[in-house]
């Protein structure tokens, strides 16, 4: 079976080598924390499948209430290539999505909604980064399974930093930070074996207002035997057909 590693390589063209070299002697790069995104990459990128939970906070402003925060409780399974599932549940209600490589498929709960997406049958990372940029549906934690994940990170920060290891209830955990002009991206990695992600916080700055997005993961399965039937969607009986636009694009 193809590792997650494997069938993701789809965005490695988005980096070459010799850019980030040149880019590389501007940037303020700490070797440690390299080293350590490189080993969660890595340990990330050897699994045939996975299964978590990500619990999210979201800042947002209220042009009434003020600052608000918004929580969501999301579970993510992937199998090999081709194959994912999301359910998500929160401010905006319960929503599963599913892709068995084929076809992608969107489901409000509570509204009993269901819609039909058309995505790449390249691969599940193909497929999450199509439907983003096309239809403006974000996917929590999916940059973690980008094989390109440090140099990504390297591309949009000018600096970063490993601040040493510290406890977070009972875990571990390497502390890593990446700065921007207007953003900065806080990164728990736990210290163990598993070098899996444990917390993330983004600070971004827009103007004189500051927001904040973090996200904590949990309940990790290392290749759990997931059946094929989890990634494909049984719509209900009374369920109602629902057709998803493309987002506009303002220029």
């Amino acid at each position: 079976m193809q590792t997650l590693r494997a069938w993701s390589r789809v965005l490695l063209m988005c980096f070459a080598g010799h850019c980030l070299s040149a880019q590389n002697s501007e940037k303020s790069l700490n070797p440690r924390a390299l080293q350590v995104l490189d080993g969660m990459s890595e340990r990330i990128g050897q699994m045939n499948s996975c299964r978590f939970e990500v619990q999210i906070a979201l800042d947002s402003l209220d042009s009434e209430l003020g600052p608000l925060r918004y929580f969501n409780v999301c579970e993510l399974a992937y199998s090999g290539p081709e194959r994912f599932y999301v359910r998500s549940e929160g401010q905006n209600g319960r929503r599963g999505l599913w892709y068995n490589g084929l076809d992608m498929a969107y489901y409000d709960f509570e509204k009993q909604l269901y819609g039909l997406i058309p995505a790449p049958e390249a691969s599940s990372i193909a497929a999450i980064q199509y439907v983003n940029e096309t239809y403006g549906i974000d996917f929590p934690a999916a940059d973690f399974l980008f094989p390109s994940f440090t140099d990504d990170l390297i591309e949009a920060h000018d600096r970063i930093e490993y601040l040493g290891v510290v406890n977070i209830g009972g875990r571990r955990c390497h502390h890593i930070v990446a700065k921007a002009e207007n953003r900065n991206v806080q990164l728990w990695i736990e210290e163990s074996g598993a070098l899996l992600p444990f917390k993330m916080v983004i600070f971004e700055r827009r103007g004189s207002r500051v927001t904040s997005y973090a996200a904590e993961f949990s309940k990790w399965e290392i290749n759990p035997g997931l059946p094929d039937g989890l990634f494909d969607f049984p719509a209900p009986t009374d369920a109602r057909p629902l057709k998803i636009a493309a987002k506009t694009i303002k220029k």
